[in-house]
């Protein structure tokens, strides 16, 4: 969203967005297809808008706390909207319609917004970086590939290469020293450390991982590490538990409650320059 844009108010976008739905459906109705291209265009930029003025709000009032970091790790996500489609059963006819989403507030985003460094240490973003290169060379070894090729083509800031934080991570009672090295360098309990345990490693290297296809996995690029240490941190933080979801013979009919940053007390927050950081996906 452009500078000149930012004292558009969230109930304004909101509207934009809801109009945007209604263009969009009305054309899908009248299979005026070249409009419908045109109006899913405007429904996506709508969306970001908005979202992107519920970000920016949001982190200026992260900014304005005492502790943006302590504050960012409590509320872990930002309530955003999304565009989703419905088929109807028996016309097969396809709807949109706007529903709620969340947006895990990214931590080095909410340094870059507020100038200056909100960890304890000045380089906890590079170490974050450092270690997902380390259990990278952990996934290799682990499953028997040859690292030459992840030496010769790893991307890394030559920062965050060139922190140490010790070997690579072969046991998760050495990645746990690391974990806690970060954790110490982000946030502090007063003037004691937040302790990790070996149940917030194990979420890590449960998580860092995805299939890609037979016999391929993806391993973590820095974005993933990023917001698994921030989810590690929000539990930690706000003595929450991990979740494990599987599936049951009876599915329990209960909503799920998630946290986070509603756009009514974003919105409270002062207006303020924003840039690509803060831009939604």
């Amino acid at each position: 969203m452009a500078n000149n844009e930012n004292k558009i108010t969230l109930e304004e976008l909101r509207i934009n967005a809801n109009t945007a739905v209604s263009t969009l459906n009305e054309a899908i109705l009248e299979q005026d297809y070249s409009a419908v291209k045109a109006a899913e265009a405007i429904l996506k930029t709508a969306v970001s808008d908005y979202n992107s003025k519920v970000i920016l709000n949001a982190f200026n009032l992260l900014k304005s706390k005492s502790s943006p970091m302590i504050a960012a790790i409590e509320a872990l996500n930002i309530a955003i909207i999304e565009a989703k489609t419905d088929v109807d059963k028996e016309s097969k006819i396809v709807t949109h319609k706007l529903v709620d989403g969340i947006k895990q507030i990214s931590l080095p985003a909410l340094q870059k917004h507020c100038g200056g460094n909100i960890g304890v240490k000045s380089n906890w973003v590079h170490m974050v970086d450092k270690l997902c290169l380390l259990v990278t060379y952990r996934i290799f070894r682990e499953l028997g590939q040859d690292t030459k090729k992840l030496e010769a083509t790893y991307y890394i800031s030559d920062v965050a290469k060139a922190i140490e934080l010790g070997k690579t991570p072969m046991s998760n009672t050495a990645l746990l020293k690391q974990v806690q090295e970060i954790v110490d360098a982000m946030v502090m309990d007063g003037d004691k450390p937040y302790k990790v345990v070996s149940h917030d490693v194990n979420y890590i290297v449960q998580c860092m991982t995805s299939r890609a296809g037979s016999g391929r996995v993806v391993a973590p690029r820095s974005e993933t590490m990023h917001k698994l240490i921030m989810d590690m941190l929000h539990k930690i933080v706000t003595g929450g538990d991990y979740v494990v979801e599987f599936k049951t013979k009876r599915q329990a009919d209960e909503s799920k409650s998630v946290k986070a940053i509603a756009p009514v007390e974003a919105q409270a927050a002062s207006d303020g320059e924003t840039g690509n950081e803060l831009k939604a996906d």
